[in-house]
């Protein structure tokens, strides 16, 4: 994926349908999606929730951006 590129999933059609939605917005972020389109401001807690950076994230993206050039820190 090209740097900076970010992969985001479609909006869901039912704009009241929390549950579905959670669990859309789930099944996106496991095969790595960054992002959920929300169409309604109900959405947008569970969107945020979803896909809020974890600690061992953000741990990770930090040895990432420290290691030398291809260094394949993980």
């Amino acid at each position: 994926m090209h740097r900076g590129h970010r992969r985001r999933r479609c909006p869901h059609p039912d704009s009241r349908g929390r549950a579905a939605y959670g669990e859309d917005a789930l099944s996106a972020a496991s095969p790595g999606f960054n992002g959920k389109w929300a169409i309604h401001p109900s959405q947008i807690e569970i969107a945020n929730r979803v896909f809020r950076a974890t600690d061992d994230g953000i741990r990770r993206a930090r040895r990432v951006l420290q290691a030398p050039d291809g260094a394949g820190a993980a």
